[in-house]
């Protein structure tokens, strides 16, 4: 279940900065 939260913040991020 921890794994689903990171995944989901790591993506955010990721597209937070390619934005």
């Amino acid at each position: 279940m921890f794994s689903l939260s990171r995944s989901i913040v790591f993506h955010l991020q990721i597209n937070n900065e390619q934005r």
